[in-house]
């Protein structure tokens, strides 16, 4: 986390006035050799756009993970299970609504968790009236 915020450190001083002051500070090179002063900019716009990149892989790990510990709140075995009682009643599967490979919409980890777990008690009472009117 330290090197995120390092990235975006560097970003907002770029941004909010540093690339202003190095052009200032860079000016009789500007002006004597532009050729000199365009490859300076090229090269810092560069740097920034490494920081860019950094900060979007971290994003795509955080992204992943997060995506890795919902489907973790997923129980495979009743999924499975209900799924038969699906086809044996010719519905579709309910794993056909359940997309692994979709990142969390809810805003936090918690709500991620609740969402997934007010699913699978949905699920586990209709395995259980399946059963009650099946027996």
């Amino acid at each position: 986390m330290k090197n995120l915020s390092n990235c975006i450190k560097e970003i907002e001083l770029f941004v909010n006035g540093g690339l202003e002051q190095e052009i200032e500070d860079n000016e009789p090179v500007m002006l004597s050799k532009p050729d000199e002063f365009l490859a300076l900019l090229k090269k810092r716009v560069e740097d920034m756009q490494q920081y860019v990149g950094l900060i979007e892989g971290y994003k795509t790990n955080v992204m992943n993970l997060a995506r890795t510990k919902k489907n973790e709140f997923y129980d495979n075995l009743l999924i499975s299970t209900i799924d038969k009682i699906c086809r044996v009643q010719g519905k579709p599967p309910v794993s056909a609504q359940i997309n692994m490979e979709e990142y969390p919409k809810e805003e936090t980890y918690a709500a991620t968790k609740e969402a997934i777990q007010n699913k699978m008690n949905l699920l586990a009472s209709e395995g259980e009236s399946f059963f009650k009117t099946h027996h």
